[in-house]
């Protein structure tokens, strides 16, 4: 008899009641307190997203029920462990503004462009660049035509701008490696289905109040000043955000020439 041929060992309840034990399985995110189970509906209601202020981006014209703040959120939380399908069929075109200026110009095209799209400040330190800005597509084909036509748009704002075709986010990629090898777990549906079956999931509006508008388009600003970006004068009529440090160099060298 080959191995394969073995009776195999009958699993014990214990081990059978692990293998399907959803809390255990997404514990980080229940221990975070961003999973609570309702014990009126037996589901996990989510929270709402953008109650929070750290938000770096803009959003324009996104449709309502994409769950990027979910999955994210398990990613930096080492829970996920795989890919959803919903991330799987996502592709982006993706461009770096190099300054402010363009950030802001790049930021009104978006809004008039009717694509879903977003752009602000990169503060992951995994990612190389000041700014970034994100058209979202549905299949390689579609995000193929949106980079042949926003790399038209964008040659307008900055020739210097560049854009790329990518899938999925750049967490997946960081995790489980290039997006072209990457190997779907065998359980990975299973879960993927249990967490269709056990959260209540909002439906976001993906929208901001104004007031949180103007709070990103100030942060904006402060995160240019303090990288030194030259455009930022354009935004603050070329007056410093704080003041200067009292130099002395110049007194110095005026010494030095007049002994």
């Amino acid at each position: 008899m080959g191995m394969f041929d073995q009776p195999m060992e009958p699993i014990s309840p214990y081990d059978l009641l692990r293998n399907q034990n959803f809390i255990l399985r997404f514990s980080p995110m229940f221990n975070s307190g961003f999973f609570k189970f309702s014990s009126d509906t037996d589901k996990v209601v989510m929270p709402q997203r953008f109650t929070y202020l750290k938000l770096p981006w803009l959003l324009s014209n996104m449709k309502p029920g994409r769950r990027c703040g979910l999955w994210l959120e398990m990613m930096s939380l080492k829970c996920l462990g795989f890919i959803p399908k919903e991330c799987r069929k996502c592709w982006k075109v993706v461009a770096r503004p190099q300054t402010l200026e363009q950030l802001f110009k790049v930021y009104n095209y978006q809004q008039q462009s009717g694509y879903e799209c977003k752009c602000g400040i990169e503060v992951r330190s995994y990612v190389r660049g000041n700014y970034g800005a994100y058209f979202y597509t549905d299949s390689y084909e579609e995000c193929g035509e949106r980079y042949i036509k926003v790399r038209a748009e964008l040659d307008k704002i900055g020739p210097d701008i560049p854009v790329i075709m990518k899938r999925s986010c750049t967490e997946y990629e960081r995790d489980f490696g290039p997006s072209n090898e990457y190997k779907h777990p065998p359980d990975a549906d299973y879960w993927e289905e249990q967490l269709y079956k056990y959260l209540d999931w909002p439906v976001s509006k993906e929208k901001l109040p104004t007031p949180m508008i103007i709070e990103v388009k100030q942060k904006w600003i402060d995160f240019a000043w303090e990288r030194d970006d030259f455009t930022v004068d354009m935004f603050t009529n070329s007056k410093p955000l704080h003041p200067p440090v009292y130099t002395y160099h110049d007194q110095y060298m005026k010494e030095v020439k007049d002994a």
